[in-house]
């Protein structure tokens, strides 16, 4: 199965992520199917194309609202993106930017995980946090998602944006080309149209271009997506291997058992203590 998911968020709002997932769709969108997912209970990336093919919106990009929070159920949710699977060959969700179940549940189905971040103190500390719960992720899910950090909003003529790139790369995960700040994303927005569609071949559609590239450089080096399994028959798989790997376990503290007290069962004052002899009564005269 070719079809990945690619996940697009941080646990802090105004990094670019809705810019990020809103682009990076449409573009891979214009050599494949693409689902981008709105996650997001704000819904910017469905009001951003609520316009679809009239306003440039490839044709085999869908888009759809699935708000994740709290109060939702994150099995279903998780099962509709594995499912989606069969009907697209990328499948990019714009993620809340919070904290908790909602996060979590994304990494548990997502095959890559997208990190825009600005230059900036705050934004670095939300990235260290997300990070590490990438890590745990991976830990229970053999290396999955992998991960690309995406400098965003940079403004290279700052210190503090020429130096995006070398202060991601100490969080150790994979950078991408840096995102410039730049007046035609705000303007693409607000005419409700993706940056191939509002400024076709400027330096903001190169940016996205660029990043789409790195994006399926990643996906190619993925392993293949495992198939979704619910956390009820995760939890019996798990109490299944736990018993077959006390069963072991028991028998062999048996068999220690019955060494120990070999020794003893062969002295001749305890073998004839527990030898039978029927009573002096029963016996023949």
């Amino acid at each position: 199965m070719n079809s990945r998911i690619i996940a697009v968020g941080n646990l802090k709002g105004g990094t670019g992520k809705s810019t990020v997932a809103v682009n990076l769709a449409c573009c891979l969108a214009e050599s494949q199917t693409v689902s981008l997912v709105d996650a997001d209970p704000q819904g910017t990336a469905a009001a951003w194309l609520k316009d679809g093919e009239a306003n440039g919106t490839p044709r085999s990009l869908e888009v759809v609202s699935r708000p994740l929070t709290a109060a939702v159920g994150s099995e279903p949710w998780q099962a509709e993106m594995c499912a989606r699977r069969h009907h697209y060959d990328r499948i990019v969700i714009d993620l809340p930017p919070q904290k908790g179940e909602a996060f979590q549940a994304a990494l548990r189905v997502a095959d890559l995980l997208i990190v825009p971040v600005t230059p900036s103190a705050v934004d670095l500390h939300a990235t260290a946090q997300a990070l590490a719960m990438l890590h745990r992720m991976r830990e229970a899910r053999g290396g999955r998602p992998a991960c690309l950090l995406v400098p965003s909003k940079v403004d290279r003529r700052l210190a503090q944006g020429r130096k995006a790139g070398a202060l991601l790369e100490k969080l150790g995960c994979e950078v991408a080309t840096a995102l410039a700040q730049r007046a035609s994303h705000i303007e693409a927005f607000s005419a409700a149209a993706w940056i191939g569609a509002h400024a076709q071949g400027t330096p903001a559609h190169e940016d996205i271009c660029t990043l789409a590239w790195e994006v399926e450089d990643q996906l190619s080096r993925c392993p293949e997506p495992e198939p979704f399994i619910p956390a009820a028959l995760r939890a019996d798989a798990a109490t299944a291997r736990a018993a077959n790997g006390a069963a072991p376990a028991i028998a062999a503290g048996l068999i220690g058992f019955v060494t120990l007290l070999r020794p003893r069962l062969r002295r001749p004052d305890l073998a004839s203590w527990l030898r039978l002899r029927p009573s002096a009564s029963l016996r023949q005269p």
